[in-house]
């Protein structure tokens, strides 16, 4: 809750640059590997050391900039990934959506 307060429209997604990560049966904040940075991955996903966990349990943010620093088609090109992604079987891009259309 306190991230969704902090009002950025992707509360959920970790800051630029970062992934959280499955360890040891623990949510961890943890830097991209140089290939999902230079590939820019967002969303859900899995790593090759995810063998011990179902679906896809690793959320990426692995490119340079916030939704707020990005161009009006930088952001309708991230949150069309992130739908493409899936990501919104668990989580509402209603207020990212709003925020591209006041634009």
């Amino acid at each position: 809750e306190k991230a969704k307060e902090g009002g950025s429209p992707l509360w959920f997604l970790p800051p630029p640059g970062l992934r959280l990560k499955h360890s040891k049966g623990k949510c961890v904040l943890d830097t991209c590997h140089y290939n999902d940075y230079v590939e820019q991955h967002i969303g859900v996903g899995r790593s090759p050391n995810d063998a011990n966990y179902l679906g896809s349990p690793n959320l990426y943010n692995c490119q340079p900039l916030t939704f707020e620093e990005m161009s009006q088609e930088q952001r309708e090109q991230f949150v069309s990934r992130l739908v493409l992604d899936g990501i919104e079987e668990e989580y509402d891009l209603t207020a990212a959506r709003a925020q591209i259309s006041a634009e």
